[in-house]
């Protein structure tokens, strides 16, 4: 009989307290609303979701208390990040919240913040920008650190005008600002069905960034896909990992101010104008791509440029309409030098123009080519071997004097060594040239005589040793 008791009244308060929740605007979220994924920072400060009546609310994590409740998504999670004064994450269950007044922020001073969505969650808006993080500047206190964003595909609704959609800027991660930056699994789209020409109109924009890495990064239908700044003139190492980028003008414009840029798998598709463009010299410093592909591009180039050092390994160009790879201005040639290695070009008229030093190493031009190599201007310098653009060769041939022989090379030969098997040839010594005169981007004329001047016009035995240095 008294444990009966004990169940009536447990019913009881279960009942009295489910309908003071619904009459207070649900404080409290059933146990079967809530969910967790996988966030580097452990335990969920916040989680936000919407309710059927399509509010959005916010749930603490340590209490399971809905402490706020609206119809403006960007109110709710703005106030979720403006609790987190020492940091904390934000896990947003999978649904479309529409963004409207004011953009969601993070700003100076909110350190060690993650927003973890649930994969399908979509930020709609006609704002710009709809998300911005916006740190101070780099090596000082108000720089951000330990930021990170993941599951997020933000749509962009409005009309195509000048303005940025997504701002990332003014964070730093090493060994004097703790705590590592990383934004993953992100799209970036709007509403256009065909590639806007508006160069303003950019989908991300990027500055003041030291250590932060991207990954599985997904933008298209913008004038600029992704534009990236830097001003504080220092190193700055940035990692990409599969950035994909598609029906944009400009796929990638990259004005980062001396920085050192990791880019791997990175795709880029049906641009109208450039792929990637780097038009300032010596921004940034150095680039390095790693299994890059460019494909079905109809503007200038490929990829344009002007940065100090630039490798690019195992890439593949095709559909390229312009130039697939442009290096440099022959202003600024002297001092910035390039590696090209392993490298496809299938279907690009001009595969590589080059203004200054490049090494080239195994890279193939099937089909569709016309110019392989272009040099442009005096400081131009090719090194290095690929299958298709030869800069040695080696063998021997049977000749007479004023044979020819077919040498292989990229272009006329620049040195030509050559040596007679016979030293002596019916015992008279026996002297071998090159008649560079006669010597073309074809072929060697061989000069042969005896030592007494005499043409020797029996073939004899010839070894040669030619190398094409533009």
């Amino acid at each position: 009989m008294k444990g009966k008791r004990y169940i009536a009244v447990l019913i009881c308060v279960t009942i009295i307290s489910s309908i003071i929740g619904y009459e207070l605007g649900l404080s409290s979220v059933p146990t079967s609303r809530l969910y967790y994924l996988d966030v580097p920072f452990g335990t969920v400060s916040y989680y936000v979701g919407k309710f059927d009546n399509g509010s959005t609310y916010m749930v603490k994590g340590d209490t399971w208390q809905c402490t706020w409740q609206s119809t403006d998504s960007s109110a709710v999670i703005n106030a979720c990040i403006g609790n987190l004064t020492s940091g904390g994450a934000i896990s947003v269950k999978r649904n479309m919240y529409t963004i409207t007044g004011t953009a969601i922020s993070i700003t100076q001073g909110q350190n060690h913040i993650s927003i973890i969505a649930e994969p399908g969650t979509v930020f709609e808006s006609s704002l710009l920008p709809c998300f911005q993080i916006n740190g101070g500047a780099v090596d000082t206190d108000n720089v951000l650190r330990g930021i990170s964003l993941e599951n997020i595909h933000f749509n962009y609704t409005g009309s195509v005008t000048s303005g940025h959609f997504v701002y990332i800027g003014g964070i730093q991660s090493d060994k004097w600002y703790q705590g590592g930056s990383f934004f993953k699994n992100i799209i970036i789209s709007s509403s256009e069905t065909t590639t806007p020409t508006d160069t303003t109109f950019i989908g991300l924009q990027t500055d003041m960034l030291i250590g932060v890495t991207f990954e599985y990064i997904n933008i298209k239908y913008f004038g600029v896909g992704w534009h990236l700044t830097y001003r504080a003139g220092q190193g700055s190492h940035t990692l990409i990992n599969q950035a994909h980028i598609s029906r944009c003008k400009r796929g990638i414009v990259n004005e980062a101010h001396e920085t050192c840029q990791v880019w791997n798998l990175l795709k880029v598709m049906h641009t109208t104008e450039y792929g990637f463009l780097a038009p300032t010299s010596g921004y940034p410093y150095e680039i390095i791509f790693n299994s890059p592909q460019f494909e079905s591009l109809t503007g200038t180039a490929g990829l344009d440029v002007n940065s100090n050092e630039l490798i690019i390994r195992n890439g593949m160009f095709s559909y390229v309409a312009g130039i697939g790879i442009k290096f440099h201005d022959p202003a600024h040639g002297a001092d910035k030098h390039a590696m090209i290695l392993n490298t496809g070009f299938h279907n690009v008229p001009t595969a590589i123009r080059t203004a200054s030093p490049m090494f080239v190493f195994g890279n193939t031009y099937p089909t569709g080519v016309t110019t392989k190599i272009y040099l442009d201007g005096a400081n131009a310098k090719l090194y290095g071997y690929d299958d298709y653009f030869k800069f040695e060769s080696s063998g021997t041939t049977s000749l007479a004097n004023n044979g020819y022989f077919p040498h292989g090379l990229a272009g006329t030969p620049t040195t030509v060594g050559l040596t007679c098997m016979n030293a002596t040839y019916d015992g008279v010594p026996v002297i071998v040239n090159c008649n560079y005169a006669n010597t073309n981007s074809t072929h060697v004329q061989v000069s042969l005589y005896w030592s007494n001047s005499t043409a020797i016009t029996t073939t004899l035995l010839i070894s040669y040793d030619v190398k094409y240095q533009p």
